[in-house]
């Protein structure tokens, strides 16, 4: 009857033990309804108590069966949590930057850690699909959707008004997105050395994506990754953003264009971005092509190759 006895024990009197599941899901129960109430200490303490948790028989990482699987993946559900609730409690006030710029750089520094806890939360959880953290599911998407995206946007809006920022729409050492292929791409090709240059477009990449990849890439030894970022432009939709890191010098709306959805087509220096076949159209002029992530996918070595061979 080992469930019915441990019932009177605290979290931190179960900690050491761990021959018996039900001290596990007790603990993992126990987690779920703390971490959203906790003080930064109280956290500190319950993110020491699960690397203990990892360490151990339940869910040992030298162990790759389905129970120790599903072990593992509520606890790392249970971290992202316990990082987003301490990002929370560290800005308790809510965001009070008092310019564009000092907002844009703090989210560059920190407060991109919000968006990443929340996504590798909700990544562990679904994959977990246990019925234990439910209710911290609910936890985790009122204090992320309704107090951090919340309070962020009101501080952004706030501070775009009072500077009237969208009259003159940048921000200081940062680029501009419509600048991409000048400030970027066309430097590279310009150099004596013969190199070819790839750009992957990948829509809704978000920033704090991009710094794990580059902790990814920078754990092998042979590459390094850096990582900067650019205004976007506004309206911020994918029509205009790939057309707008295109190479150009104009970029516009045309509503007396013959396609019939001229409302969705942004024209590169007269010509239509729509399409794949629309923006190979664009670069060929400049010694390269557009093409899509499947395409690359069904090439084999040769046929790459050959595609490539004559492309800048």
């Amino acid at each position: 009857r080992i469930k019915e006895k441990i019932g009177v024990f605290e979290t931190d009197q179960l900690t050491d033990v761990v021959t018996f599941e039900a001290v596990e899901q007790k603990i993992i129960v126990d987690l779920a309804i703390s971490i959203p109430q906790a003080s930064k200490g109280e956290l500190e303490r319950f993110k020491a108590m699960i690397a203990l948790r990892l360490d151990g028989y339940w869910a040992s990482k030298h162990k790759d069966d389905p129970i120790r699987k599903k072990y593992r993946t509520v606890y790392m559900a249970l971290q992202a949590a316990i990082d987003l609730f301490s990002l929370r409690i560290e800005y308790d006030s809510g965001f009070h930057f008092t310019s564009v710029e000092a907002l844009y750089k703090a989210y560059e520094a920190d407060l991109y850690c919000f968006d990443m806890a929340y996504r590798h939360y909700s990544d562990a959880s679904q994959r977990a699909h246990v019925e234990i953290i439910k209710k911290l599911d609910d936890e985790v998407e009122n204090c992320y959707a309704n107090w951090y995206i919340d309070n962020l946007a009101k501080n952004w809006g706030d501070c775009i008004e009072a500077e009237q920022s969208l009259a003159n729409w940048r921000i200081s050492g940062v680029p501009n997105q419509q600048n991409f292929y000048s400030d970027v791409v066309s430097p590279l090709s310009s150099k004596s050395t013969k190199r070819r240059i790839v750009v992957i477009i990948s829509d809704a990449f978000r920033y704090e994506a991009a710094v794990e990849l580059r902790e990814r890439i920078n754990e092998k030894r042979y590459s390094q990754a850096t990582l900067s970022s650019q205004l976007g432009v506004v309206p911020s939709y994918t029509t205009l953003g790939m057309a707008s890191l295109l190479p150009h010098k104009t970029l516009e709306y045309r509503a007396d264009s013959e396609i019939k959805s001229a409302a969705d087509d942004v024209f590169v220096d007269g010509l239509s971005s729509k399409g794949t076949v629309a923006r190979n159209k664009i670069l060929a002029a400049h010694g390269g092509l557009a093409v899509t992530a499947e395409t690359v996918n069904g090439w084999s070595r040769e046929e790459g190759r050959e595609a490539l061979k004559d492309q800048e």
